[in-house]
């Protein structure tokens, strides 16, 4: 009889009898761990090498997890015998689904072409190839045959319940998965009061050994995902009096120009000499709030967004200015204490971001504030409970600042984990010893930081596969990251939004064929946008790429948003 120390279960969860009664789980056993270690001490004499060789067991995790669905975890460390590190897998699933586990033979094969892979890195040293040769030849030769009598070993869940440490400990990977394979697809409610959140479980795979991918996702709220489905994105690009687009992005690095197009853009917004989208948009959610009160009443306000509290600023005034009838109405987001003029009163229309929770119980109609001001922990809510902005004009395309370093600290950091994954990174090939490689580390980070420091625009991007750097993936997931802040702050309350991109500089060829249409010209002879020049449209391919996979975490959390912004108005690519 186990101790009560090993029951898997917390003393007042009790195992209903019937709950495991179709469930199995699998292990396998990796058979080649002695030959592995054979192979890493015959290639350290061969080579020289005294630093710690580790085999490359996250590639064959990755193969085997993208290969076969049906695994939980690829081979793992779990026990040292005779100074050898022992490794298995892991299946955790269904009676019915037994018979979809990979056989040995397919697996065998998987882990044939691994070695295979892993050898010829060590093939293409220049130095004693004969000797290299040799040891990697004798290495797959000893792994071309499958050993006799390996195949998986089925257990019964409950075995691990009763006794955690049976089974050499394995149910401290096992019970957890075991756990997400029961909650999979299940639905629980948590309630706060009034009000319900509806929470549906969904079990993906685990990842290599060294990285734990998620093992269960906490799904979004049902009436989000309404929501997000129901409400529309649109270019709106505004347009001078000679019909060329208004362009922003790029045009920032001395102020006095740049509050000129700041002021130019706010004009055309909310005057008939331009579009006055932004007044008549107030005008449609109010007439929307009327005619379905459920999802828009009380929820005439837009929220306006550009890259800084001066910039914030800037088009606020500008508003104000041309905007008398709606003055006491338009505010702007103030990061400090409110600044007072010289009478000691407030400026007109400062609003502390430590208030902005409260905006939608005032007068207020307009807030343009920082993009990254308005994120995770906000609840703008109207006195409905339910969000107070009813639009959101992304003003401006987000770009980082050059000379930003804690920008550039972030991304450093996560290139050296990169590099550190990287086995074929310079300053590990070039490097002898390891104050070389410390040093060839020192002054590739070095030329990197430099160049981080000196990218200009958007289209001058260039990928540099040897340094893992691909700036415009990257910016494309940071602002995607942007706009999802941005438009959780809309769908509070499970109603939709508006969502409009203003700044031509999002997609410059699309805004040329608008400019095209309205005079009557052919668009077709203006090139559609594409990734290369348009980060609106990089970060749309960002996201459906993201929500592609239907079993993927992407695709549970993003699929609606990915669907909404691929049906984007007048962006054409």
């Amino acid at each position: 009889m186990p101790s009560k120390n090993n029951l898997a279960l917390p003393a007042r969860m009790d195992l209903a009898n019937d709950s495991l009664s179709e469930m199995t789980i699998a292990v396998l056993m990796f058979p080649f761990a002695k030959e592995v270690e054979n192979f890493i001490q015959d290639i350290k004499k061969v080579l020289r090498n005294q630093k710690k060789t580790y085999a490359p067991y996250r590639q064959l995790n990755n193969g085997l997890l993208a290969c076969t669905s049906t695994l939980t975890y690829g081979f793992e460390y779990f026990e040292t015998i005779n100074d050898i590190s022992q490794y298995r897998a892991l299946a955790v699933c269904k009676l019915e689904k037994k018979l979809n586990l990979p056989t040995p033979e397919q697996i065998h094969q998987l882990i044939f072409i691994w070695a295979q892979n892993w050898t010829k890195q060590y093939l293409g040293q220049k130095s004693k190839q004969d000797e290299i040769k040799t040891v990697c030849d004798r290495f797959l030769d000893t792994i071309a045959d499958i050993p006799p009598n390996w195949d998986w070993e089925y257990l019964q869940p409950e075995t691990l319940i009763k006794d955690i440490n049976s089974q050499k400990s394995l149910g401290y990977q096992a019970i957890p998965s075991l756990l997400a394979t029961l909650l999979h697809e299940q639905i629980c409610i948590v309630s706060s009061g009034d009000r319900e959140q509806k929470i549906k479980w969904r079990k993906v795979q685990g990842g290599g050994s060294t990285k734990t991918d998620p093992q269960g996702i906490l799904m979004p709220e049902v009436g989000a995902q309404k929501a997000i489905k129901q409400s529309e994105f649109k270019f709106i690009p505004q347009f001078d009096d000679k019909n060329k687009p208004i362009r922003i992005s790029g045009n920032l690095s001395n102020k006095k120009q740049a509050n000129s197009k700041f002021a130019q853009i706010a004009q055309s917004l909310v005057t008939a000499n331009g579009s006055n989208h932004l007044i008549e948009e107030l005008q449609k959610l109010k007439e929307l709030g009327e005619i379905e009160p459920e999802l828009w009443a009380d929820r005439d306000r837009i929220l306006v967004l550009t890259n800084s509290y001066e910039q914030a600023k800037w088009v606020a005034d500008e508003m104000r200015n041309y905007c008398p009838s709606i003055r006491q109405q338009i505010y702007h987001l103030v990061n400090n204490e409110l600044e007072p003029t010289k009478d000691g009163k407030s400026q007109p229309g400062e609003l502390k971001r430590a208030d902005i929770e409260i905006f939608g119980y005032g007068q207020g109609k307009i807030l343009v504030a920082p993009t990254s001001s308005i994120g995770r922990g906000f609840n703008i809510l109207n006195s409905s409970g339910k969000a107070a902005f009813g639009a959101v004009y992304f003003l401006t395309r987000p770009y980082p600042h050059p000379n930003d370093t804690q920008a550039i600290a972030q991304e450093m950091n996560r290139r050296a984990y990169d590099w550190l994954e990287k086995e074929d990174f310079i300053a590990w090939q070039q490097g002898d010893g390891i104050a070389h490689r410390a040093e060839l580390l020192r002054k590739t980070a070095n030329t990197y930081w430099r160049s981080v420091e000196q990218r200009s625009y958007y289209k001058t991007l260039r990928d540099n596969e040897d340094l893992c750097a691909f700036p415009r993936y990257d910016l494309a997931a940071t602002t995607l990251g942007r706009i999802v802040q941005a438009v959780g702050r809309l769908i509070r309350g499970g109603v939709p939004f508006h969502g409009y991109f203003v700044d031509s500089a999002w997609a410059d060829n699309s805004a040329k064929k608008l400019a095209a249409i309205r005079v009557g010209d052919d668009p077709a002879s203006i090139d559609n946008d594409t990734e290369e020049n348009s980060l609106l449209v990089a970060t749309i391919l960002r996201v459906c790429n993201y929500a592609f996979d239907d079993n993927s975490v992407g695709n549970a959390l993003y699929k609606p948003l990915a669907d909404a912004l691929e049906n984007i108005e007048n962006v054409f690519f």
